[in-house]
């Protein structure tokens, strides 16, 4: 198995599509929104930020070059003072759950993410009855976190009433995560 990563392509829209409406993966996400196609999405990739300031990116996860996933970015800016922000969300074809494809996919992405900006704090949600996609939270590091009002509120109308449950990411933790998911080293015993 030879995970990679990529900055997602025009190419690769269709393939995300059918991933995020199989139904195996749409148990663990947002249906995705009316209006929401592989057109717009296309759009949205090639756009800039909106009116709040906020941009998007997404990143395509091969195995052995075939799409198995993808990691959606939406990027915000810092308020005076404070760090800038980056809310990720991702989905992976169920063939390729529970073999540590999304902790690999998402080390790689994370360590350009902080080389880029050392000062990003990450974020990411899931539905507490997804228990594999806290365990790749919780194995790079994230910590709990507490949703403004109104995140929450969008979160509980997008999910049906449905728990979510939010985390966040410095590079401080994520380095220490690494560190703990590296194999040991031969000359330490």
């Amino acid at each position: 198995m030879a995970i990679t990563i990529k900055p997602t392509e025009i190419a690769d829209i269709d393939a995300i599509f059918a991933l995020r409406n199989d139904p195996d993966v749409l148990r663990h996400q947002y249906q995705p929104r009316k209006g929401e196609t592989p057109a717009s999405f296309e759009k949205k990739l090639a756009g800039q930020p909106n009116v709040l300031g906020i941009s998007f990116r997404c990143t395509s996860i091969f195995d052995d070059g075939v799409l198995v996933g993808h990691v959606m970015q939406h990027f915000g800016p810092g308020a005076e003072g404070r760090r800038r922000s980056c809310d990720c969300g991702w989905n992976l074809a169920k063939s390729h759950w529970g073999q540590g494809v999304m902790p690999r996919a998402l080390t790689q992405l994370f360590a350009q993410l902080f080389d880029e900006d050392p000062k990003l704090v990450v974020f990411a949600s899931c539905f507490e009855s997804n228990h594999r996609s806290r365990r790749v939270i919780e194995k790079l590091g994230f910590q709990p976190d507490r949703m403004h009002w109104m995140v929450w509120l969008t979160h509980l109308v997008r999910s049906h009433g449905r728990r979510i449950e939010q985390y966040r990411l410095d590079r401080l933790r994520y380095r220490r995560a690494v560190e703990r998911m590296a194999p040991p080293n031969e000359s330490q015993g």
